[in-house]
C-alpha cells in the first residue's frame, strides 16, 4: 500500500513551517548561523544563514515518524536518508572550521 495523501501533506507542512520559521527568525539567529563575508571561498554579497536545509531535514525525520509500520521498505529508506543527511550536516560543521583556507590548502584523503 502506498503512503496516504494525508501523510505526504503532513510532511510537506512540517517542511514549510520549519523553513518559514527559519526565514522569519533570521535576524535573531543570524549572528550564530550566518556565514561571514570574509574568506576566499565566498560568493554571497550579504550574510547568508547556513541553516537553509533544516526544514527538509526535519521533514525527513517527520516522515520517519509518520510512515505506517506496514511500509518497512519506505521506513528503511527514510531512516537511511536521515542518517546520511546527518553525515552531510556533520561534514558541513567541520567544513566551517577551515572556511578561511583556500581550496588548494585543503587536503582530503
Amino acid at each position: 500500500m502506498l503512503v496516504s495523501h494525508a501523510t505526504w501533506i503532513a510532511i510537506l507542512f512540517v517542511s514549510l513551517c520549519v523553513t518559514l520559521l527559519v526565514v522569519l527568525t533570521t535576524r535573531w539567529h543570524s549572528m550564530v548561523t550566518a556565514d561571514s563575508l570574509a574568506g576566499v571561498q565566498k560568493v554571497h554579497v550579504g550574510h547568508t544563514p547556513r541553516v537553509g536545509g533544516l526544514g527538509i531535514y526535519v521533514a525527513l525525520w517527520a516522515g520517519v515518524l509518520l510512515v505506517d509500520d506496514g511500509q518497512e521498505h519506505l521506513l528503511k529508506l527514510l531512516l537511511l536518508s536521515a542518517l546520511a543527511g546527518l553525515r552531510v550536516w556533520l561534514d558541513g560543521r567541520f567544513d566551517q572550521t577551515g572556511r578561511y583556507q583556500s581550496p588548494a590548502a585543503c587536503h582530503y584523503g
